[in-house]
C-alpha cells in the first residue's frame, strides 16, 4: 500500500522551517563570534601600535634633546675658550 504524504505535509514543512531557522541561528552565532574576535584582535593591535608609537616618539625626542645639548655644549665651549692654538678656522 502506497503512503499518502499529503497528510504529513504540514509537519514536514514545520520541521523544514525549524531546521532552516536553527541553521540560520547557528550561522548568526558563528558570525557574531568571529566578528567579536576580529574586533578584539583589532583593539589589541591598535593598543600595540599606540604603545610602539609612544616609544618611538620618546626615543626621537631623547635623540633630538641629546643632539641639541651637544650642539649647545659645543657652541658654549667654543665661545668661552676661543680659537684653539694652531687652528686654521676662526669664529
Amino acid at each position: 500500500m502506497a503512503r499518502n504524504f499529503d497528510d504529513d505535509a504540514p509537519r514536514r514543512i514545520r520541521d523544514a522551517d525549524e531546521l532552516v531557522h536553527a541553521r540560520r541561528r547557528d550561522a548568526d552565532e558563528r558570525i557574531y563570534v568571529v566578528s567579536t574576535n576580529l574586533v578584539i584582535d583589532a583593539q589589541e593591535n591598535l593598543g600595540r601600535r599606540r604603545r610602539l608609537d609612544r616609544i618611538w616618539r620618546a626615543g626621537a625626542a631623547a635623540s633630538w634633546l641629546s643632539l641639541l645639548t651637544a650642539v649647545i655644549g659645543t657652541g658654549i665651549a667654543t665661545l668661552t675658550t676661543g680659537t684653539p692654538q694652531g687652528s686654521s678656522w676662526a669664529i
